[in-house]
C-alpha cells in the first residue's frame, strides 16, 4: 500500500468514527457535574415529608402493553384513593413514610448519560404516547406533589443493580442521566389493600358470642300462579355459640331444607363440630381483608333500605336493581314501599356482646380483579355487602333492687302472698290463741325520737338503693347508646360500597353444614378396640 492509499484509508476510518460518534441513535451525551456526585441528594429541594399531599404510581404491564395508574391524595380534606373511586384511605403515615424514603435517597454514582441506555437500565418512562407495542425496559414512575399540585419528587425507578441488593437504577423524569441509588420499593405499593384501613369490621374475636350461617341461593321458582319468579332457596340455617371463657363452640340450632321443607338436625353420635373451621371463621371475620371496592349507586342506604324517592322513581329503581343484580344482590319487596336486599350465595351473621350484629352477604364473582392470582392463590374474588344492626337483647338489662317501703303490687312476683284465714288447710286465725298477740297490742307506741330515727334510716337506705339503681341503669343506657352509635358509624362507612374479598377469605367465611360438622376422631383406646374387633378369631384347635 502506497502513501496515498494509506492516507485515504485513515481518512475513511476517521470519517466512520466521526459518523458513529455523532449518530443520532446514540443520543446526546451529558457530562456529569458536581451535582451528580456520590452522596448528593436526588431531590435537594424536598426536605419536608409533611408537605406531601398526593402520590401517584404509574406502572407498565409488558404482557398487555397497558398502563396501571394508582393514586392516593387528599380529596376535600379526606385521604382518598382517586384510582378507586375515592375510597377512604388510611394514608397519612404511609404517605409520610414514602415521602421520607424519597427525601433520604442519595446518588451513588452515574450509571449512564444517554437516552439510548434507558432501556438497558429499565428506566424508560411509562407513557403510552411515547411507547410502542411490545416495549421493554419500561420503569415505574413515582410522582409526589404538595397541596398546590406542585411536584416535590418525580422519578422513574428501573432495574435492580446486579449484585447490589436494594440499589436500583433511577432517573429524574424528563432528564437523561441514570443514577445508582439505594431505594426500597416497599413504600410505593400499588396494592389497594396496603393503603386502606385494614380493620374493616373493627371487632374483637373475644366479643363474638354467636354466629349464624344462612346458606341459601336465589333462583327462579314456581309462584302461586304457576309462573316463574325469583325466590330464595334455603339449604341450611345453623346457629353457633362461642364461650370465650372456655374457648369452646356449641351448636344451638341446625335446620336443613329439602325442596323447601325444613328438617331439625342434631349432631349424630359419631359427629362433632369442626372447631378448626370455626376458629378460622372467627379469625377471618376479625381480619376481614378486602382486595377491591365498587361504589354503589345512589338510593341504597347503609342498612340496605332503599330511599322512598328511588322506590317511587321507576328509572332510578331499575338502575339500582341492575347495579345490585350485576354483583349478585337482589332487592326483595317485604311489604308495600319496603325492600330488603338478599344475595345469591347466602350470608353470615356475627353477633357481638356489645349489641352489634354484622351481616355479611355473599354475591357473585367479581370480574376484573386479579389479587388472588398475584398472591399465588389461583382463586377468584367475590362481591360482598356488609351491614350492621343493633341487638339490644345482647346487653343484659339491669336488675334493680326494690325500694324498702314499696308496697307489693298485684301481679308483682316479689310480693309475698298473704295467708287466707278461710283457705283450705289453714287454721282459722285466733288472736286470743296467738302467742304474743296480746303483748303486741299492749306495746306502747314508739317515741317520737325513735320514729324520726327510723325514718331517717329508711330514707338513707332508699337513697343508697336509688343511687345504685341509677348507676346500673345509666351503665345499661350507655351500653345501648354506644352500640347504637357504633351501628350508625359502621353503616355510614359501609353505605357507599360493594366490597370484594379474595377466594381464600370467602372459603373461610362462607361455611355450610359440611364445613361445620365432621366425623369424630377416634381416641387411641377406641382405635385399638376397633382393631381388636376386626382381628380374626383364634382357632382353639391350633392353640
Amino acid at each position: 500500500m502506497n502513501d496515498n492509499q494509506k492516507t485515504v484509508a485513515f481518512i475513511i476510518v476517521g470519517f466512520v468514527a466521526l459518523l458513529l460518534g455523532f449518530a443520532p441513535w446514540r443520543g446526546t451525551s451529558v457530562t456529569p457535574t458536581a451535582e451528580d456526585g456520590e452522596g448528593r441528594k436526588l431531590f435537594q429541594d424536598f426536605d419536608n415529608a409533611l408537605a406531601a399531599n398526593s402520590l401517584e404510581i404509574i406502572e407498565f404491564d409488558e404482557d398487555t402493553s397497558t398502563i396501571k395508574p394508582f393514586k392516593v391524595a387528599q380529596v376535600n380534606g379526606i385521604w382518598s384513593i382517586p384510582s378507586h373511586q375515592n375510597y377512604p384511605a388510611d394514608a397519612k403515615e404511609h404517605l409520610a413514610a414514602a415521602a421520607t424514603a424519597l427525601i433520604d435517597v442519595e446518588k451513588l454514582g452515574v450509571a449512564g448519560t444517554t437516552p439510548g441506555e434507558h432501556e438497558v437500565f429499565g428506566v424508560i418512562e411509562p407513557d403510552l404516547n411515547k411507547l410502542s407495542k411490545g416495549a421493554t425496559g419500561v420503569g415505574e414512575r413515582i410522582v409526589m406533589k404538595d397541596s398546590k399540585d406542585n411536584p416535590l419528587a418525580d422519578l422513574i425507578i428501573g432495574k435492580e443493580v446486579k449484585d447490589q441488593p436494594g440499589v436500583r437504577y433511577v432517573r429524574l423524569t424528563g432528564k437523561d442521566p441514570v443514577y445508582r441509588a439505594k431505594l426500597g420499593t416497599d413504600k410505593f405499593s400499588t396494592r389497594f389493600e396496603d393503603w386502606i384501613e385494614k380493620d374493616l369490621l373493627k371487632l374483637n374475636t373475644f366479643d363474638i358470642r354467636e354466629i349464624d350461617l344462612n346458606d341459601y341461593s336465589l333462583r327462579e321458582v314456581a309462584d302461586d300462579q304457576g309462573g316463574l319468579a325469583l325466590g330464595q332457596v334455603k339449604a341450611s340455617e345453623i346457629k353457633l355459640k362461642y364461650d370465650d371463657t372456655k374457648s369452646t363452640w356449641s351448636l344451638e340450632d341446625m335446620v336443613t331444607f329439602a325442596q323447601g321443607k325444613p328438617t331439625q338436625n342434631k349432631l349424630g353420635e359419631a359427629e362433632e363440630l369442626n372447631t378448626q373451621k370455626l376458629n378460622d371463621l372467627r379469625s377471618a371475620l376479625d381480619d376481614l381483608k378486602i382486595v377491591n371496592v365498587s361504589r354503589k349507586p345512589p338510593g341504597l342506604n347503609g342498612d340496605l333500605s332503599i330511599d322512598t324517592a328511588v322506590i317511587q322513581d321507576r328509572q332510578s329503581l331499575n338502575s339500582l336493581a341492575m347495579s345490585l343484580a350485576a354483583r349478585g344482590f337482589v332487592p326483595v319487596a317485604l311489604e308495600e314501599q319496603k325492600f330488603s336486599v338478599l344475595s345469591t350465595d347466602g350470608e353470615v351473621i356475627c353477633k357481638l356482646k356489645d349489641g352489634v350484629n354484622y351481616i355479611v352477604r355473599f354475591g357473585q364473582i367479581a370480574a376484573g380483579t386479579d389479587s388472588s392470582k398475584k398472591e399465588g392463590q389461583g382463586g377468584v374474588d367475590r362481591y360482598v355487602m356488609i351491614t350492621a344492626q343493633l341487638d339490644e337483647s345482647a346487653i343484659p338489662k339491669p336488675e334493680l333492687e326494690p325500694l324498702p317501703d314499696d308496697e307489693p303490687k298485684a301481679g308483682d312476683k316479689t310480693a309475698e302472698p298473704k295467708a287466707d284465714a278461710n283457705a283450705p288447710g289453714e287454721k282459722p286465725a285466733d288472736d286470743k290463741k296467738t302467742p304474743g298477740a296480746e303483748a303486741e297490742k299492749a306495746k306502747p307506741d314508739a317515741k317520737p325520737e325513735d320514729q324520726a330515727a327510723q325514718k331517717a334510716e329508711l330514707e338513707e337506705k332508699r337513697a343508697q338503693i336509688e343511687k345504685a339503681n341509677k348507676r346500673k341503669q345509666d351503665d345499661y343506657d350507655e351500653k345501648i347508646e354506644n352500640a347504637r352509635k357504633k351501628v350508625g358509624e359502621l353503616n355510614a362507612r359501609f353505605a357507599d360500597w360493594y366490597y370484594v374479598i379474595s377466594d381464600d377469605v370467602y372459603k373461610k367465611v362462607h361455611l355450610t353444614r359440611a364445613d361445620v360438622v365432621k366425623t369424630k376422631e377416634a381416641t387411641a383406646a377406641e382405635g385399638d378396640a376397633a382393631k381388636d374387633s376386626k382381628a380374626p378369631a383364634k382357632d382353639a384347635k391350633n392353640e
